[in-house]
């Protein structure tokens, strides 16, 4: 849907500024426990971080990459129990 994808856009703007934060996988996971609290599933979040993440790729950012890959465990549940988003 089209919300959908403003949405995606305006998402990805939030992630970048996150990634450039001082502390991007704080700032990370907030943004993901938001979607989260706004009715977002663990597979959307999902989608979307990976999504995030080949944007990343594309542009050449390889070397931020790694707080995304962290979070995306937090939401796959690859971490250990009290790190999840998810149940």
């Amino acid at each position: 849907m089209s919300s959908q994808g403003a949405e995606g856009s305006e998402s990805h703007e939030q992630l970048w500024e996150a990634v450039r934060s001082a502390d991007p996988v704080t700032s990370l996971t907030e943004i993901v426990r938001g979607w989260k609290r706004a009715g977002c599933s663990k597979e959307s979040a999902e989608d979307r971080l990976t999504r995030f993440l080949d944007e990343m790729m594309i542009n050449g950012s390889v070397d931020q990459d790694d707080p995304v890959r962290d979070v995306l465990d937090f939401v796959t549940r690859y971490c250990s129990s009290h790190m999840k988003i998810f149940p």
